[in-house]
């Protein structure tokens, strides 16, 4: 993947909202100042939270799962959730998802690294997965291309089985997200 191309991934990642079609106007040098702007912003309205999130996934492990499960999606707002889990290990993580509604879990996974969203779905039931894959669909489907290299072939079938018309018709800024959906298609 080129640097441009990179870019653009990292800037169309940062909000559920299309990109601005102008972006792929920019020349390489101005769309690697917009992103590394981008980063900047980022890491100075991120700084310090590590340590909070570090902070309390170490008292959600004090926890029960069944008193997190009822008490996370009133108090704790997803993409914190996506935050803490991060610095939890997969097997709490996919613990407390296990006992969350779909729709808690997916808006979760919308923040989540793309890997650990994919370890988090690969360890679902394959009824809640195929639920939570829907909703991203539905909400994002440029989540669900970059988590694809992450899911095990169990977890690809179930995608396969939904309707993935999105794709046909969504305007793809990135060559691999291109390639993804090709590949995703034609099996």
């Amino acid at each position: 993947m080129s640097t441009r191309d990179d870019n653009l991934k990292y800037l169309v990642e940062q909000v559920e909202d299309d990109v601005p079609v102008f972006f792929e106007q920019l020349t390489d040098d101005q769309l690697n100042d917009l992103s590394a702007y981008t980063r900047a912003v980022v890491a100075q309205h991120t700084a310090g939270l590590d340590r909070l999130f570090e902070s309390a996934a170490a008292v959600v492990k004090l926890i029960p799962d069944f008193i997190l499960q009822s008490m996370i999606p009133r108090y704790i707002d997803p993409p914190i959730a996506a935050r803490i889990s991060e610095k939890m290990n997969i097997k709490e993580v996919r613990s407390l998802a296990a006992g969350l509604s779909a729709e808690y879990a997916a808006r979760t996974a919308l923040y989540l690294n793309h890997r650990l969203a994919a370890e988090v779905l690969s360890g679902l039931s394959d009824r809640k997965a195929a639920a939570v894959l829907q909703l991203i669909l539905s909400a994002r489907p440029v989540i669900v291309l970059e988590m694809m290299e992450f899911l095990p072939e169990k977890t690809l079938k179930i995608l396969r089985s939904l309707d993935l018309s999105v794709f046909r018709t969504m305007d793809l800024h990135s060559p691999d997200h291109r390639a993804t959906v090709d590949r995703l298609l034609s099996a």
